[in-house]
C-alpha cells in the first residue's frame, strides 16, 4: 500500500513540475497543462492507501513501528518502516489535499478529507524515522538488515496470543539492496520539511555504506564484499541467478531513490524549505552545496554501474539482472570460484525462496544473464533506474 501512495505521489510531482517548468515559458497559451487534471484523482488514491496502511503502526510490540503483515507472525522490517517514514514525509510535502470522500468516509462529511502540509503526516514521518534509527537493524559496516521477530510471540487457535518477550529480538540478518535505498527519499525529504542538516548526514552515510560495500572504488576484485563486488552493486541472489521477480526490481529501487536524495531542489521545493525554516535558521545554503557536492562524487560509482548494467544487453537489447557477471572481457585466468558467497549468519533470503545450496554452476558462461528467470520486464526497470541516475548525474554535476 505504501509503494502505492509513493507512486501516485510522483504523478503529482511530475505534473506540477512540468506544468511550472512549461508554464514559465508560456508555452500553454489556452491554460494550465493538461496533465495537472489527473492530479486530484492521484492525490485522493495516495490518501486513501495512506490511510490504509496507516493502522499497520504498531506500540505493543518493540516500543512501535510498522508491522509488515497483521495477519502473519509479527515481522516489523526496515521496507515497511522505511516506507512508512518516505511515504509520510512525501504527503506532508507533496500531497496537494483531498476533496473525494469515496470509498469511505473519514471521520467528517464535509471536504476537505485531507489537507497539504498536514503537521500529522510530519510528525509520522519523524516518529518513525527515529523508530527505525534506534531498532539497531543496521550491521557493523552500516547496512540496513531485514527485519525482526519477536521471541516467543505466539498465536493460539482460540485468537488468544502469548506476546512472548514483546522485544524485537529475533533478527533476520539478510542483506538486500533495496532496503538501503527507500530511506534516502525520507532523508531528502525530511531536511526539506525542517532544515535539519543531521537527516541529509544520515542519508549519506548510508550511501557511503553502500558504496564501500560494493568493493570501490577496486573494480578488479571479484570478492563479494557485502553488496556487490568490482565496485557493482549486486544481490544476493544475482551470482546463482535464482533471484524471484520481486528481487529483480531491487537494484532499480535502490537507484530510484538515490537519484531522488542527489536531486537538485526544483523551485517550489527551495522556496518550501525557506518557508519552513525562517523561523529557526534559515535556508543554509552552504549546507545544500555541502550535500551537492557530496553527491557529485558519487557520480564515477554510478557511471561504472550504469556501464556494467549495459554490458548485459543481449542481441534484441534486452538488460540482464546480474550487472557484475563475468564476461568475456575480464581476464582470461577469472576463475568462477572467485564468485561464490555464503549467506550471513542467522540470515533468511525469504524474498528470494528458491535458494539453492549446491555449488555455483560452470555452464552458459558466455551469458550468465540468460540462466534462471533470464531477462523480465524487471531488470528492464532495474536498467532505467540506473541509466536515469547516469543521466542526472551527467546533466546536474558535469
Amino acid at each position: 500500500m505504501l509503494w502505492v501512495v509513493l507512486g501516485w505521489l510522483e504523478s503529482i510531482k511530475f505534473a506540477d513540475m512540468y506544468a511550472t517548468r512549461h508554464g514559465e515559458s508560456d508555452e500553454f497559451e489556452s491554460g494550465p497543462w493538461h496533465g495537472v487534471q489527473l492530479s486530484p484523482m492521484a492525490a485522493h488514491r495516495s490518501r486513501v492507501f495512506y490511510e490504509l496502511a496507516s493502522v499497520g503502526w504498531d506500540d505493543a510490540l518493540c516500543d512501535g513501528g510498522m508491522t509488515w503483515n497483521p495477519s502473519l507472525t509479527p515481522y516489523k522490517n526496515a521496507i515497511t518502516n522505511e516506507l512508512y517514514t518516505a511515504a509520510s514525509i512525501s504527503m506532508y510535502l507533496y500531497f496537494p489535499g483531498d476533496n473525494n470522500s469515496s470509498p469511505f468516509m473519514t471521520g467528517s462529511s464535509e471536504p476537505p478529507f485531507g489537507n497539504p502540509h498536514d503537521p500529522v503526516y510530519l510528525e509520522n514521518a519523524i516518529k518513525s524515522y527515529k523508530w527505525l534509527k534506534d531498532s539497531h537493524m543496521r550491521n557493523e559496516v552500516g547496512l540496513y538488515q531485514d527485519g525482526f521477530h519477536i521471541n516467543g510471540w505466539h498465536r493460539y487457535s482460540n485468537g488468544t496470543i502469548n506476546p512472548g518477550t514483546g522485544k524485537c529480538d529475533e533478527l533476520n540478518s539478510m542483506v538486500y539492496t533495496y532496503n538501503q535505498g527507500v530511506l534516502l527519499t525520507a532523508n531528502r525529504g525530511l531536511w526539506l520539511a525542517t532544515g535539519a542538516r543531521s537527516y541529509l548526514d544520515d542519508g549519506h552515510d548510508l550511501v557511503s555504506s553502500v558504496i564501500r560495500a560494493t568493493g570501490w572504488p577496486n573494480n578488479e576484485d571479484r570478492r563479494w564484499q557485502g553488496l556487490g563486488r568490482g565496485g557493482v552493486l549486486e544481490e544476493f541472489c544475482d551470482h546463482r541467478l535464482y533471484c524471484s521477480q520481486d528481487g529483480q526490481t531491487f537494484k532499480g529501487i535502490f537507484f530510484h531513490h538515490l537519484t531522488e536524495f542527489c536531486r537538485p531542489l526544483r523551485k517550489q521545493e527551495k522556496s518550501f524549505l525557506t518557508l519552513q525554516t525562517t523561523a529557526t535558521t534559515g535556508f543554509d545554503d552552504e549546507v545544500y552545496k555541502d550535500h551537492l557536492a557530496k553527491c557529485a562524487a558519487y557520480g564515477k560509482w554510478v557511471e561504472h554501474n550504469a556501464e556494467a548494467a549495459l554490458s548485459t544487453r543481449n542481441g534484441n537489447g534486452l538488460f540482464g539482472m546480474w550487472w557484475g557477471a563475468p564476461r568475456r572481457h575480464f581476464r582470461d585466468h577469472d576463475n568462477l570460484d572467485d564468485f561464490k558467497q555464503q549467506l550471513p549468519d542467522g540470515a533468511v533470503d525469504h524474498l528470494n525462496p528458491a535458494y539453492d545450496p549446491r555449488p555455483f554452476e560452470q555452464e552458459h558462461t558466455n551469458d550468465f544473464n540468460d540462466r534462471g528467470r533470464g531477462r523480465t520486464v524487471e531488470t528492464q526497470g532495474g536498467a532505467l533506474s540506473i541509466l536515469r541516475a547516469r543521466w542526472q548525474w551527467e546533466t546536474s554535476y558535469s
